[in-house]
């Protein structure tokens, strides 16, 4: 079957986590990916968690993940054997992606204009922290510091406790999306209009547009002049919010005009009628929450997530419960979308990955291969399509090239 993607080539010159979230979601959608590797592997080999919690640059579940459908070639691009091997694999490629500081790829005499010469309808994408220019361009930046500087983390937390960042790498998997959308622009405008192109992503902007309540911030000020306020996790009314019940979290919000709601589901109909509770006044929000909570605290302890959300679902009030990694697994929704394949990897065996973030029935996406090896590509790709013999490829792994 034609896959969306598989006539474009990708070089992959990119590490850790945000540029190849973007050369994933392109080789996941038939994209050929040939992703570089230093000669001792990307830095993501060594990032937990491991398969078995066994430590392995080939059971790293942050590589694995972000890796599937790619080949896997070493590469010493601090030499000039390297850098001239990155040159012809350039020549035929539709887009590079890379991921270094700003100034590196032009310190290792592989920079836009290096490559366009050999190249001219040749894409090449940079992905860094702060951009290719401006005053911070230089700066190192972590995900805590790029989502702190780019994202909503401000308003993060109760009033009063400081602010807190989302869990994981979700600054670095959203500019790599960022960038990937960024890259089939390019990718189109060199196929149908003939313009190869710079393209700069910077992970600081794509969190500063980030629609993660950030775009509401930002056009609040841009409008009033306002900064949004910290305020309650738990939002205005009553219920609202994360609360525990018998076995974990779920989020309710049921409370304001959904009220009545939640009486019904409560089987307390009266509440809905007593002005005490129906009555909304901002004033005196904050006791009546606490008071209702000494009512419904006792009542959701004694429920399951499971049956809370029947019985949510049943009133029409909004609600969700918090999965965790085994609920998803065994969600019966995610089981008939067959959202978490299982693959096959020759250092972990078969294992669930999650599976592409959409379905395209007429080219769907699909994992043809787990994450390569390091370096297993190497005579494929050195031999097979770059003719080199195989003495020269012994003789550029003892000079330390490959």
């Amino acid at each position: 079957m034609e896959l969306a993607l598989g006539d474009l080539k990708v070089l992959d010159l990119t590490h850790f986590v945000a540029g190849p979230a973007c050369t994933k979601l392109l080789a996941d959608f038939g994209a050929d990916v040939l992703k570089v590797e230093r000669l001792e592997g990307d830095p993501a080999r060594n990032l937990g968690p491991f398969f078995r919690d066994r430590p392995h640059p080939d059971q790293s579940g942050v590589f694995l993940h972000l890796n599937t459908n790619k080949r896997s070639i070493t590469l010493n691009l601090k030499s000039r054997a390297g850098a001239q091997l990155v040159e012809e694999l350039a020549r035929d490629a539709d887009v590079l992606v890379e991921s270094f500081r700003p100034g590196v790829m032009e310190g290792l005499g592989l920079g836009y204009d290096t490559l366009r010469s050999i190249n001219p309808a040749l894409v090449m994408v940079s992905i860094s922290n702060f951009g290719q220019s401006g005053p911070y361009r230089d700066l190192p930046g972590t995900d805590l510091v790029l989502y702190s500087m780019g994202g909503p983390m401000q308003s993060n937390s109760k009033v009063g406790e400081y602010p807190v960042r989302l869990p994981g790498m979700v600054t670095q998997m959203h500019a790599g999306y960022v960038a990937a959308v960024a890259t089939l622009m390019g990718f189109f405008g060199s196929r149908y209009k003939g313009i190869g192109q710079h393209i700069d992503c910077s992970i600081f902007e794509s969190q500063a547009m980030s629609v993660d309540r950030r775009l509401t911030g930002l056009l609040t000020h841009q409008y009033h002049g306002e900064i949004v306020p910290r305020s309650d996790v738990r939002g205005a009314g009553y219920p609202q919010g994360v609360y525990p019940c018998k076995d974990g979290y779920v989020n309710v919000w049921g409370g304001l005009q959904f009220f009545p709601l939640t009486a019904r589901m409560m089987e307390m109909p009266e509440m809905a009628d007593d002005p005490h509770w129906a009555t909304r006044d901002a004033q005196l929000d904050s006791q009546r929450k606490d008071e209702f909570d000494v009512i419904f605290l006792p009542w959701i302890i004694e429920r399951t997530k499971l049956e809370y959300l029947q019985m949510a679902r049943r009133a029409g009030l909004l609600s969700g419960a918090l999965f965790t990694v085994e609920d998803l697994l065994q969600d019966p929704h995610y089981q008939a979308r067959d959202f978490f394949p299982e693959v096959d990897h020759p250092a972990t065996g078969p294992v669930r990955y999650v599976g592409p973030i959409v379905k395209m029935p007429a080219s769907p996406a699909g994992f043809r291969a787990p994450a390569p090896l390091l370096g297993q590509h190497n005579e494929e790709v050195y031999h097979g399509q770059l003719g080199f013999t195989k003495a020269d490829l012994v003789r550029m792994r003892r000079m330390g090239v490959i």
